[in-house]
């Protein structure tokens, strides 16, 4: 289940024209992610155990379609639930501020910086596309 209180999208350039869309950037306000594992599986995804996946057909793809520069979220909350366990709580994450600038090296492939800011302590980690595994985090106590 996701819920946002508002979304605001800016784009860069008249969507009239050829190309992918560009998208200056998307900021969404209070977004709730919640996710529920029961025994079936999680809840709201689709699952067939007895018939294999059909590959799809794609003529575009995605980084055809859009372009992405700046995503921007504030006051999130994501909550995973899991039903099969017995006298377990949810696992809440509160007050998710995100502010992610997007750098293209490619049609395809995007470098970012993701930064989020506490009280006290500064958090930065960093995504390098071409060792797609290797994530960088530090944390430094805020001036």
């Amino acid at each position: 289940m996701i819920r946002v209180s508002h979304v605001a999208i800016e784009l860069a350039k008249s969507p009239l024209r050829s190309g992918p869309l560009v998208i200056e950037s998307v900021s969404i306000e209070e977004p709730i992610v919640h996710f529920i594992k029961d025994a079936h599986g999680v809840v709201g995804t689709k699952t067939s155990p007895g018939q294999p996946s059909q590959p799809k057909s794609k003529e575009w793809k995605l980084s055809q379609m859009f372009q992405l520069r700046r995503l921007v979220l504030k006051g999130g909350r994501a909550i995973y639930e899991d039903q099969t366990l017995g006298n377990t709580v949810p696992l809440v994450w509160e007050n998710l501020n995100f502010d992610v600038d997007t750098v293209p090296l490619s049609n395809s492939s995007y470098a970012f910086t993701l930064l989020q800011t506490m009280p006290r302590k500064r958090h930065s980690i960093a995504w390098e596309p071409a060792t797609s595994t290797t994530w960088c985090c530090t944390s430094t106590r805020a001036p």
